[in-house]
């Protein structure tokens, strides 16, 4: 499964699968697939959003590009009133896309600080299916979450106060696995990014169920 926002960027996948020899399809389409394309925005829910018009770092233009993944979470609800300076997308949350599995061996995440509502508003059902995470979490604005998720607020600007909040399903293996899948170039981007110089948080996590990494291949081999 890869999630998408931007209907360019999910068009080239398609392209790339093809070039590459992989049979893919859109998630609205029945059948299997080797990947399946989801052009939508990871969110807390299924209800769509508004996000606010900007000028792209690469483009230099309006249209719905890369960057609009910053902004999913101060974004505003469907239900909210368009404001006249905003573009409509769909959204999915991680309940729903992934109601119908029941085991996700790896789930790689950079999506831009969409990740925090993905993540806070996933149950603990959605966490039990997913071994491991990696990828990053960014650090946001706390003045984003303009109305609570689950009830709460959460009034934070790391990336690693995220860690925090999925603690009771996944250990942090970060500095277990670095060393034997960095470089020393690579080791030190972690752990500049780590210390929180930039509020950026780069990590693994390993499902609790699982005692170690060790474990969790020995299950899987």
């Amino acid at each position: 499964y890869g999630v998408e926002l931007c209907k360019e960027n999910s068009d080239l996948i398609i392209r790339n699968c093809s070039a590459n020899g992989f049979s893919s399809k859109t998630i609205d389409i029945k059948g299997d697939s080797s990947v399946v394309v989801v052009n939508k925005g990871i969110h807390s829910d299924d209800l769509g959003m508004y996000l606010p018009n900007m000028e792209t770092i690469n483009k230099g233009d309006k249209n719905m590009v890369e960057y609009y993944h910053r902004f999913i979470y101060n974004g505003h609800h469907a239900f909210s009133s368009d404001d006249g300076n905003s573009t409509f997308f769909e959204s999915i949350s991680l309940n729903t896309l992934l109601k119908d599995e029941t085991n996700i061996n790896i789930m790689k995440v950079d999506c831009e600080g969409a990740e925090w509502r993905a993540f806070i508003s996933a149950t603990d059902e959605t966490l039990d299916k997913i071994d491991i995470i990696v990828g990053e979490f960014n650090p946001i604005d706390s003045k984003g979450f303009g109305d609570a998720i689950n009830d709460k607020i959460y009034p934070t600007q790391k990336g690693s106060d995220l860690l925090a909040i999925l603690g009771h399903k996944y250990n942090d293996i970060t500095n277990i696995i670095k060393p034997k899948i960095a470089n020393e170039k690579k080791k030190l981007t972690y752990t500049s990014l780590n210390e929180n110089k930039s509020g950026l948080y780069l990590y693994v996590l390993l499902n609790k169920k699982y005692d170690n990494i060790e474990h969790y291949f020995s299950q899987k081999v």
